[in-house]
Protein backbone atom coordinates (compact mmCIF):
# COMPACT_ATOMS: atom_id res chain seq x y z
CA UNK A 1 0.00 0.00 0.00
CA UNK A 2 1.60 3.53 -1.12
CA UNK A 3 2.12 6.55 1.23
CA UNK A 4 -0.69 9.19 1.22
CA UNK A 5 0.44 12.26 -0.13
CA UNK A 6 0.93 15.11 2.25
CA UNK A 7 1.24 18.37 1.89
CA UNK A 8 4.03 20.28 3.99
CA UNK A 9 3.84 23.58 4.99
CA UNK A 10 6.25 26.21 4.01
CA UNK A 11 7.08 29.56 5.71
CA UNK A 12 8.26 32.58 3.25
CA UNK A 13 11.94 34.13 4.39
CA UNK A 14 9.79 37.81 5.65
CA UNK A 15 7.64 35.56 7.76
CA UNK A 16 10.46 33.50 9.21
CA UNK A 17 12.31 37.03 9.99
CA UNK A 18 9.31 38.49 11.51
CA UNK A 19 9.09 35.66 14.16
CA UNK A 20 13.34 35.81 14.79
CA UNK A 21 13.36 39.46 15.03
CA UNK A 22 10.96 39.14 18.17
CA UNK A 23 12.71 37.39 20.02
CA UNK A 24 15.62 39.21 19.17
CA UNK A 25 17.49 38.21 17.01
CA UNK A 26 20.17 40.04 14.67
CA UNK A 27 18.49 40.47 11.18
CA UNK A 28 19.13 40.43 8.22
CA UNK A 29 18.74 36.56 8.98
CA UNK A 30 22.04 34.98 7.54
CA UNK A 31 20.77 32.10 6.86
CA UNK A 32 17.29 29.45 7.12
CA UNK A 33 16.75 25.73 6.64
CA UNK A 34 13.89 24.08 6.40
CA UNK A 35 15.21 21.04 8.66
CA UNK A 36 14.12 17.33 8.40
CA UNK A 37 10.10 16.78 10.47
CA UNK A 38 6.47 16.21 10.15
CA UNK A 39 3.78 17.39 8.62
CA UNK A 40 2.34 18.77 12.02
CA UNK A 41 5.21 21.10 12.29
CA UNK A 42 7.55 23.12 10.36
CA UNK A 43 11.27 23.79 11.85
CA UNK A 44 13.92 25.38 10.78
CA UNK A 45 17.23 26.23 11.00
CA UNK A 46 18.10 30.09 11.47
CA UNK A 47 21.86 31.59 11.82
CA UNK A 48 21.00 35.41 12.63
CA UNK A 49 23.46 38.10 11.24
CA UNK A 50 25.29 38.10 14.46
CA UNK A 51 26.05 34.05 13.91
CA UNK A 52 23.48 33.08 16.94
CA UNK A 53 21.79 30.04 15.45
CA UNK A 54 18.59 29.06 16.77
CA UNK A 55 15.73 26.59 15.53
CA UNK A 56 12.70 27.92 15.45
CA UNK A 57 9.38 25.05 15.27
CA UNK A 58 6.02 26.29 13.98
CA UNK A 59 2.98 23.74 15.47
CA UNK A 60 0.09 23.68 12.54
CA UNK A 61 -3.27 22.45 13.89
CA UNK A 62 -2.53 21.98 17.53
CA UNK A 63 -4.87 23.02 20.29
CA UNK A 64 -3.99 25.67 22.35
CA UNK A 65 -3.48 23.42 25.00
CA UNK A 66 -1.35 20.86 23.97
CA UNK A 67 1.23 23.69 23.08
CA UNK A 68 0.66 24.75 26.93
CA UNK A 69 1.53 21.27 27.60
CA UNK A 70 4.16 20.73 25.56
CA UNK A 71 5.72 24.25 26.93
CA UNK A 72 5.46 23.14 30.40
CA UNK A 73 7.02 19.77 29.67
CA UNK A 74 9.78 21.49 28.21
CA UNK A 75 9.76 23.65 30.98
CA UNK A 76 9.92 21.13 33.78
CA UNK A 77 12.77 19.27 31.83
CA UNK A 78 15.31 22.18 31.86
CA UNK A 79 14.40 23.41 35.56
CA UNK A 80 15.49 20.15 36.26
CA UNK A 81 18.90 20.78 34.81
CA UNK A 82 18.23 19.32 31.57
CA UNK A 83 20.40 22.61 29.35
CA UNK A 84 19.92 20.73 26.04
CA UNK A 85 16.12 21.50 26.33
CA UNK A 86 14.35 23.78 24.36
CA UNK A 87 12.05 26.83 25.87
CA UNK A 88 8.71 27.35 24.55
CA UNK A 89 7.64 30.84 24.57
CA UNK A 90 4.18 32.61 23.54
CA UNK A 91 4.10 34.94 20.86
CA UNK A 92 0.61 36.21 21.06
CA UNK A 93 -1.54 37.97 18.57
CA UNK A 94 -0.04 36.72 15.29
CA UNK A 95 -2.40 34.90 13.00
CA UNK A 96 -5.50 35.58 15.13
CA UNK A 97 -4.27 33.41 18.42
CA UNK A 98 -1.68 32.64 20.66
CA UNK A 99 0.78 30.74 18.72
CA UNK A 100 4.33 29.51 20.46
CA UNK A 101 7.73 30.25 19.23
CA UNK A 102 10.49 27.20 20.49
CA UNK A 103 14.03 28.46 20.52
Amino acid sequence: MAKAEVAAFTHDPAEISALCAHWGLALPLRSHKRLFGGYSGSNYRVEAADGALAVLKLCHGYEAADVEDQARIMAHVRSGGFEGACVAMPLPGLGGGERYVVR
